[in-house]
């Protein structure tokens, strides 16, 4: 296994579009993990919902969220990135700017449904919108190959018999 860089962890998350978000209830002590579709740009992770639980939870304790991010060939060839940081609601002029990539993204989402004929515009301009101030950062990767021998732990060696 190896560790990754920022270069290589952000040049992941750059080419992804989706990942697991995780947030905390300190009312609730809960953790809630739900997938969601993201951007990465200007060093930070931007994103967008509905009202409902997990807005409700970053909300209450918007300080230490997580995102990961994987690309997995296999279970032996993978590459994951954890990004911790902190959420902040996007209002004014920050919103405005990404008001139609939100609205792209929940577009060809699984928030598809605010654009049905029924669903008024309001529904789409309650759209909360928002980004990850990233605090760190870490990745890691395995690639297995049939070039290199896999580790035999010892105490199987010193078991075999003939």
């Amino acid at each position: 296994m190896q560790d990754m860089g920022r270069e290589n962890c952000e040049a992941l998350l750059a080419r992804n579009k989706y990942g697991r978000l995780g947030c905390y209830s300190p009312d609730e002590h809960q953790v809630y993990v739900v997938p969601i579709s993201y951007d990465f740009h200007d060093g930070a992770v931007y994103f967008s919902s509905i009202n409902g639980e997990k807005v409700e939870y970053l909300r209450a304790h918007p300080k230490g969220i997580c995102l990961e991010v994987d690309e997995i060939e296999d279970g032996l060839s993978w590459t994951s990135v954890i990004v911790r940081g902190d959420f902040v609601e996007l209002h004014g002029d920050e919103r405005l700017s990404e008001r139609e990539p939100a609205l792209a993204r929940a577009k060809a989402g699984p928030m598809h449904w605010l654009f049905d004929a029924d669903v008024p515009e309001r529904g789409r301009d309650a759209l909360v919108i928002a980004k990850m101030v990233v605090r760190d950062m870490s990745g890691r990767r395995e690639h297995f190959t049939w070039e290199r021998q896999a580790p035999v732990p010892l105490r199987f060696l010193s078991d075999a018999r003939p």
